[in-house]
């Protein structure tokens, strides 16, 4: 449950508040500033905020993409959270059955003890909260200024953060965490994860994690990957746009998908989910090879967030009898293609630092490596 303690003030605290429509304007110069793995955040923002991105305008000058080579992977940055996971794990979870000890293997990983809640947070909680783990439906930005008073310009800004369904950070560093912290802990959100830059997500969880409950998981090192080039290998042409009509066959791709990544099953009860799947395929979200003589799903990917000329891939995945025979590079080089011939020149995507298989594909298609995200996962 969350506690109802007090985060201490941080001292000289910069001010955290909701942009207004007439700042969005400085949000965007900001997250331009950031090179990709401001976009990717920027993205995020623009996708889930509905009627508050309305406001940016029809005008969205692209980001200037600017690869880093070389990024220091961040796994020191939460050796502290993670020694905090094995301990709790340690000191008082149950014998593990046979299936938590198989996803046990994956980084950060914590198996829930037997009988406990689904999230954190869902009883117990103070009267007039939400007992779900979900913030409002219409999420809020939220800048760290340096001086409070009149309209917020870029340079005023020390970080942003959507507060939606998950808690998306980006550019806030240890003297603004404290301030953006206690802005989230007051206003009694839950989420899914805090997702963002890595140096971001780091200082915020180091003041969040005094009040609330053990994460399932944190993802310290995630790089953020990016091309604004054409595939360097050659696209699968059977990988194509995925219909409304094979819904019966995405979803459980889709599924799999999930529970492989995140070691769980979607949350909510099963229609909520096929109706998720069957909203990407009426966006023509969702890519797919599938097998004719199975009928079985080989690989597919989605579109996700989208920014000016900005596209984010997610949920990648292979079906496993047909692994290590390329169809991951073949699939990944056709949503790269599909992507430009949409319009979207720049793509981008992150990936787990333990995932080796799929960085070999990404790089093999012509990604690089342009900054590093985390996750703190609910």
């Amino acid at each position: 449950m969350i506690s109802d303690v007090t985060l201490p003030p941080p001292t000289g605290r910069p001010t955290v508040r909701s942009l207004r429509p007439d700042e969005w304007s400085a949000a965007l110069e900001y997250c331009q500033a950031q090179g990709a793995d401001g976009v990717m955040a920027a993205s995020r923002i623009a996708a889930a905020g509905g009627a508050l991105a309305e406001s940016w305008g029809a005008a969205r000058p692209d980001p200037v993409y600017r690869a880093q080579g070389q990024v220091e992977p961040t796994q020191n940055r939460f050796d502290a959270a993670q020694d905090q996971l094995e301990a709790a794990k340690t000191q008082s979870e149950p014998a593990q059955t046979q299936d938590t000890r198989a996803a046990a293997g994956r980084p950060g990983h914590r198996p829930r003890p037997q009988g406990a809640s689904p999230r954190p947070g869902h009883t117990g909680d103070r009267p007039g909260r939400q007992s779900t783990w979900g913030a409002p439906a219409h999420g809020a930005v939220w800048a760290v200024e340096r001086s409070s008073g009149g309209r917020l310009t870029a340079d005023q800004i020390d970080g942003l953060a959507w507060a939606g369904g998950n808690l998306v950070v980006m550019g806030v560093d240890q003297t603004a965490a404290g301030s953006l912290a206690n802005q989230v802990h007051q206003t009694g959100g839950r989420y899914a994860s805090v997702v963002g830059e890595a140096s971001a997500v780091e200082a915020v969880w180091r003041k969040l994690r005094q009040v609330w409950p053990a994460p399932r998981s944190i993802r310290p090192c995630q790089p953020s990957l990016a091309t604004n080039s054409p595939p360097l290998v050659r696209p699968d042409p059977r990988v194509r746009v995925a219909t409304p009509d094979m819904l019966n066959l995405l979803e459980p791709a889709c599924r799999a998908m999930f529970i492989e990544e995140l070691g769980f099953a979607p949350a909510g009860p099963s229609q909520g989910y096929r109706q998720r799947v069957a909203a990407q395929l009426a966006e023509r979200a969702i890519m797919a090879l599938i097998d004719p003589a199975s009928g079985q799903v080989v690989f597919k990917a989605e579109f996700g967030a989208q920014y000016g000329s900005w596209v984010q891939i997610q949920g990648v995945w292979t079906a496993s009898d047909w692994r290590g025979r390329g169809f991951g590079k073949a699939g990944m080089a056709a949503m790269v293609l599909e992507a430009r011939r949409r319009g979207w020149t720049n793509v981008c995507l992150y990936v787990n630092d333990f995932n080796a298989p799929a960085l070999a594909v990404y790089r093999a298609v012509g990604f690089r490596r342009v900054g590093t995200w985390a996750t703190v996962m609910f």
